[in-house]
């Protein structure tokens, strides 16, 4: 495989919404994140709780196709299936939700 070109790489477009700009979120609300590539690429997401724990969303053991198509979206988690989970909010403070998406599945570099 040719190396990269740092002066002609184009990052993947990314775009991940957890509804509208600055909304806060009520205790005992669910987040959804609506994610999309403009490209094919391997996407992570990754949620960090207001304990500071992290967590992968995506892919799960429900949603595992990768590397996921460009120009279609994914909603994590997957709110129409049954064997899905729920990211619910239990206590004030803040978390956050975390994307990358590579053209190459690099987790599959690491050790």
């Amino acid at each position: 495989m040719p190396p990269i070109d740092a002066a002609t790489a184009r990052p993947v477009g990314l775009r991940v919404s957890v509804g509208e700009p600055n909304r806060e979120f009520a205790v005992g609300e669910s987040l959804v994140a609506t994610i999309s590539v403009d490209r094919q690429a391997y996407v992570y997401c990754y949620y960090r709780d207001v304990r500071k724990r992290i967590t992968q969303i995506f892919p799960n053991p429900a949603q595992n196709r990768l590397p996921l198509p460009g120009g279609r979206f994914v909603q994590v988690p997957d709110t129409t299936a049954a064997s899905g989970f729920a990211i619910a909010l239990e206590r004030a403070g803040d978390e956050a939700v975390t994307c990358l998406a590579p053209e190459k599945d690099v987790l599959a570099k690491l050790p």
